[in-house]
């Protein structure tokens, strides 16, 4: 897919390939990608809605004001206000496409039992074949694939109820490798790596840990004091995020400024400053917003 835009950010205009299809052969138009992007903005289940699409007419930078499709091979994104629109909502819901207009249009999607739910199709070099509950999940190659040819002829993609149990089939022969190593233990990748038999390759990648208030009014109405920013910001303070980065992660990673990985991303401030660790900080944050050491040694405001 090739995209730029004309007028400094405003408008996204996206090329798409002409000879992409839906692995049951039914040729990938534009038409699919406006039917995805507005069925994710009017998706409300469960009880849930895309916000950073369409949001009832709310103008704002994130916000797509329509989508048009003025061939079958090119849609224009048509936004209330210049943004990075490529960076983050193009790419990442573009990377998720997995509604075919042909057979969802007019279909509940949070209806699980819908066949196309259960046996789903892409545009991708590996079609679904089957999936075992807790099992294994089958793909074999799509010979139609609009790319290269890949070379493997079938995957199998097992399923673990944790991390561990994957690393215990890698070491017993039942894996040739875990693409997920980062939810792998950071000492069991080390000493996978001391072994002769296995090779570990490493990458930056856009993945991120993250600690987040949860500030849903019901939680709120439960814990009001998350909804203070003096609370919340002195706490952020308080966090020794990189003594997590060498104790927890022993080093692979790196502490991140912003929601988005950096610098894998270029849609965030290269000079974004975290909250560096400060404790005496924090603590003087918390007294000033009220929060002061009781007798019993903990921090409440009356």
């Amino acid at each position: 897919t090739k995209y730029w835009t004309p007028d400094e950010g405003k408008t996204w205009i996206f090329e798409l390939v002409q000879n992409a299809k839906w692995h049951d052969g039914v040729p990938f138009t534009s038409a699919d990608v406006k039917f995805h992007f507005e069925v994710l903005a009017n998706w409300t289940y469960p009880e849930t809605k895309i916000s950073l699409i369409f949001d009832e007419g709310v103008k704002t930078d994130h916000y797509v004001e329509k989508i048009t499709t003025p061939d079958d091979y090119t849609v224009v994104f048509h936004l209330y206000n210049a943004t990075a629109f490529e960076d983050w909502y193009g790419g990442h819901y573009f990377y998720g496409m997995s509604l075919p207009k042909h057979l969802f249009e007019g279909v509940d999607i949070g209806l699980n039992d819908y066949p196309s739910i259960l046996h789903p199709i892409g545009t991708g070099p590996y079609k679904f074949v089957k999936h075992v509950a807790d099992a294994y999940i089958e793909f074999e190659r799509f010979e139609d694939y609009w790319g290269d040819r890949p070379y493997v002829d079938t995957i199998i993609e097992k399923l673990y109820p944790t991390p561990e149990a994957a690393v215990i089939a890698l070491e017993a022969g039942e894996l040739d490798y875990i693409h997920d190593a980062i939810y792998v233990p950071p000492v069991e990748i080390n000493r996978l790596n001391d072994l002769e038999e296995f090779d570990g390759l490493g990458a930056p990648t856009c993945n991120i840990f993250k600690l987040g208030f949860n500030l849903h009014p019901e939680n709120l109405a439960k814990i009001p004091e998350l909804g203070d920013a003096k609370l919340r910001r002195a706490l952020s303070y308080a966090i020794d995020r990189e003594s997590i980065v060498e104790h927890v992660f022993l080093g692979m990673t790196h502490v991140n400024s912003a929601m988005y990985a950096t610098p894998q991303t270029t849609i965030t401030a290269p000079d974004l400053v975290h909250h560096a660790f400060d404790p005496e900080k924090a603590k003087k944050m918390l007294d000033d917003a009220g929060y002061t050491v009781k007798a019993d040694g903990w921090r409440r405001k009356i």
